[in-house]
C-alpha cells in the first residue's frame, strides 16, 4: 500500500506503521520519503506525504525531529530520522 498511486491508501499504510509501531517497515516507509504530494482530504488537508511519513517516523522513534516538519520535504529531517534508524538497527 505505500507504493499505491492513491494518496489515501499510502496514508492509511502509514498510520498501521506507526500506530502498530511496525519498525521492520520502517525501510518501506522511508523509502520515498521525500513524497512532495499534497493531501487534499479533509483528514489531512494540505499535508504531503513526506510529512505525514515524517510524523510517523516522530511517532515511532519517540524523538522529536530538529526542524520542524512541514508539508515540504526536508532533507535534513529525512537524515535525521535515517540516522536515528540505523543506530536503532531497524533498517540495514
Amino acid at each position: 500500500m505505500l507504493d499505491s498511486d492513491k494518496k489515501i491508501e499510502v496514508i492509511k499504510a502509514i498510520n498501521y506503521i506507526a500506530d502498530h509501531h511496525q519498525t521492520h517497515m520502517v525501510k518501506y516507509l522511508l523509502t520515498d520519503a521525500m513524497d512532495p504530494r499534497i493531501i487534499h482530504d479533509l483528514r489531512y488537508k494540505g499535508m504531503s506525504i513526506y510529512q505525514i511519513k515524517m510524523g510517523a517516523m516522530e511517532q515511532l522513534t519517540g524523538i522529536k525531529s530538529v526542524k520542524e516538519i512541514t508539508y515540504q520535504p526536508d532533507s535534513t529531517v529525512f537524515k535525521f530520522y535515517l540516522d536515528i534508524v540505523l543506530k536503532k538497527g531497524w533498517m540495514k
